[in-house]
């Protein structure tokens, strides 16, 4: 479920961004090797390691949208700080659900 979700979460920033005028990369090599780095690693660190390094990237996250969505409500852009809020939203959903995880 959460990767289902990640997948509709990238669709959704990468909408936004170009309702901004950027132009999002399709996709991410830096994200793609280090998920990599992280899976090789896990027989070596352990599980819990690979848990915390994936909640504390879900909460960097969701910490990022939310500064996003105040930023953009700031500058009188309401519906596109109203998708940051919901994308916030989802990244703490999976720190949540990551938290139970590492505890």
């Amino acid at each position: 479920r959460m990767r289902a979700e990640e997948v509709l979460q990238i669709e959704r920033l990468r909408a936004l961004m170009q309702a901004l005028g950027a132009r999002p990369r399709r996709r991410s090599l830096r994200r793609r090797l280090l998920a990599g780095a992280l899976a090789y690693t896990t027989p070596i660190f352990g599980r819990r390691f690979a848990l915390r390094t994936c909640l504390e990237a879900e909460g960097t996250a969701a910490r990022w949208y939310a500064q996003y969505r105040d930023y953009l409500a700031r500058c009188g852009e309401a519906d596109h700080a109203r998708v940051c809020g919901e994308l916030s939203l989802v990244k703490l959903r999976h720190a949540q659900a990551l938290q139970a995880w590492v505890d």
